[in-house]
């Protein structure tokens, strides 16, 4: 495993390590233009896709949290920038709510897990927002994941399932176009929605 470079609020955990797995071979046969790291944190699922071998002509590592950005900057610099096929990196340091003209053939999500109610807040409110919806449900990510795909494209989004029953019967009564998997037991106790 790669030593990437961590804000001392934040470490990821092996979620993100498996959901770069999980993506790169349900998609290494493609060709892609655009990938987008959405709650990117430091970049691991990203960088990650790109070690294994993801073909792209561009990445985009978003992430709210300005304080990560020198965090994705270092590990990019380190891990993709020595590729000899590397792809275009963007980082991004906005919210998916105002990334709203972004089309992507591919986007993975790692957003934070927890609702404030459900769970104890840290003391740190750096690693309450990795941690911790605050301005946005779980329901929301999905639709701007969504609307964010290219037509054929592909989401993936982490979760925990005992903090989205509800949002989870809405997702699966909407009627749109696109199709949404949940598989509840994907990496011990998080979830992984496929939209395609």
């Amino acid at each position: 495993m790669i030593d990437y470079v961590q804000p001392d609020f934040y470490r990821f955990n092996s979620d993100s390590i498996e959901l770069a797995k999980f993506v790169y071979e349900q998609n290494n046969n493609k060709k892609l233009k655009s990938v987008a790291d959405y709650f990117c944190g430091c970049g691991v699922i990203g960088i990650e896709l790109i070690q294994l071998g993801l073909n792209c002509e561009e990445i985009t590592f978003l992430e709210k949290n300005k304080k990560f950005i020198p965090f994705i900057k270092k590990n990019t610099d380190l891990f993709i920038r020595r590729e000899t096929l590397k792809p275009k990196i963007i980082i991004n340091n906005t919210s998916i709510e105002n990334s709203l003209n972004n089309k992507f053939d591919l986007i993975v999500a790692n957003p934070p897990y927890f609702y404030p109610l459900r769970s104890r807040l840290s003391e740190n409110e750096d690693r309450n927002a990795a941690r911790f919806f605050h301005h946005i449900t779980f329901f929301e990510i999905v639709m701007h994941v969504n609307n964010h795909l290219t037509e054929g494209g592909r989401g993936y989004i982490l979760y925990r399932a005992d903090h989205i029953l509800s949002e989870k019967k809405k997702i699966e009564d909407l009627s749109i176009s696109n199709q949404f998997k949940f598989n509840d037991a994907f990496f011990g106790d998080v979830g992984l929605l496929i939209i395609f």
